[in-house]
């Protein structure tokens, strides 16, 4: 019985080295997630390596419009598994509460198409076909556009702050996947 109790000790020891030793690996290493900023629902600078590593995490595309000279790109990513980039003018703070930028939203949405065609068959909205299979669909004079395709469950939304840029924009293909 002597005995017995005398292992108690070093196993309890060695129990509090392991979470002890777990701890500060999470401390470390930011719960491995320093270096893909925006995946905490804050809003965070980014580059398209960043952007990319993130989409590679997260097992799906982000969407985005390129790089745009001028422009910072900011990242938020949150629980609902959406994520939007946005183009920050210069000098625009990140986390600028202002809805002055570009920006573009990956929304997941079950059957984003079948969505997205019913949408389009309400009264004034408009649906436009794109290459690739894919559906855009807007009203009249607004700042967002929304576009799927097939075989996705994500939504994207391309938002301007000037109503009928986020049409041309959407137009002229500069819509792409990142991951």
């Amino acid at each position: 019985m002597e005995r017995v109790k005398a292992k108690w000790p070093q196993i309890g020891i060695g129990i509090l080295a392991v979470v002890v030793g777990v701890v500060i690996v999470l401390l470390l290493t930011n719960g491995g997630s320093e270096s893909i900023p925006g995946q905490d629902g804050k809003p965070a600078a980014t580059s398209q390596a960043q952007l990319q590593d993130l989409a590679r995490s997260l097992g799906h595309p982000i969407y985005w419009l390129g790089p745009r000279p001028g422009t910072t790109l900011e990242v938020t990513h949150n629980s609902a598994d959406d994520t939007y980039v946005r183009y920050l003018s210069a000098g625009a703070p990140i986390g600028s509460p202002r809805p002055d930028f570009v920006s573009v939203g990956t929304y997941l949405r079950g059957s984003a198409m079948r969505g997205l065609r019913s949408i389009a068959a309400q009264p004034g909205h408009r649906s436009i076909t794109l290459s690739g299979g894919g559906l855009a669909v807007t009203t009249g004079g607004s700042k967002s556009v929304y576009l799927a395709y097939p075989g996705s469950d994500y939504q994207v939304e391309v938002y301007t702050p000037n109503p009928g840029e986020a049409l041309r924009i959407v137009r002229s293909g500069q819509v792409e996947p990142l991951g």
